[in-house]
């Protein structure tokens, strides 16, 4: 009979054993609920508290922490206008959405851009439960065709006045007509 106290015992590798594998599926779960409360914060401060950027004559974009107003037309697409008075506003330096240089947008164009997309969806579709998938749901990022509009492709979810749900993806379709104002088109399917 052999020994078997010679057989040296060899070691599983790290990622085959049952402790790593939960640690790491743990991680993945914190990941994600990071993401998830990230997005939600992200778009429950743009709708509900109504932080949105100010227009004024020069090129700049405020961030107001109060009372703002948002203009919009009907049908299928809206003219937002962001105006506010507020004392205390920080304030970003950008080119605004009407000047397109390039075919993607600075981070300040895209902030604008973001804000009208956002404030236009929560006035098309006003039942709770809709919701633009910002984060994790980008089709296509925020871009430009025919340096006139800006296009941003999303997944989305649009309840009706019954609680009803639909999964669909969501075209955003943005002319400007100012530094900090534009024509929202939405095209969803």
């Amino acid at each position: 009979m052999k020994n078997k106290s010679n057989i040296p015992k060899v070691k599983k590798p790290i990622y085959k054993r049952f402790w790593f594998v939960m640690v790491v599926i743990y991680f993945v779960f914190v990941a994600f609920i990071m993401l998830n409360s990230l997005y939600n914060n992200k778009n429950t401060s743009t709708t509900s508290s109504s932080k949105t950027i100010a227009s004024t004559s020069e090129p700049k974009a405020s961030v107001p922490s109060s009372e703002s107003s948002v203009k919009f037309s009907s049908e299928n697409h809206s003219e937002s206008t962001l105006e506010s008075s507020s004392a205390s506003s920080t304030t970003v330096t950008s080119d605004g959405i009407d000047k397109i240089y390039t075919k993607t947008p600075n981070s300040s164009q895209e902030a604008i851009l973001d804000t009208l997309a956002n404030s236009s969806f929560s006035e098309q579709y006003p039942y709770k439960g809709s919701k633009m998938r910002n984060v994790l749901g980008v089709i296509q990022p925020w871009t430009t065709s025919d340096n006139k509009t800006w296009y941003k492709k999303v997944e989305a979810v649009i309840a009706n006045e019954y609680g009803a749900k639909r999964d669909v993806n969501l075209e955003i379709h943005i002319t400007p007509t100012g530094p900090n104002t534009g024509v929202v088109e939405f095209l969803d399917y």
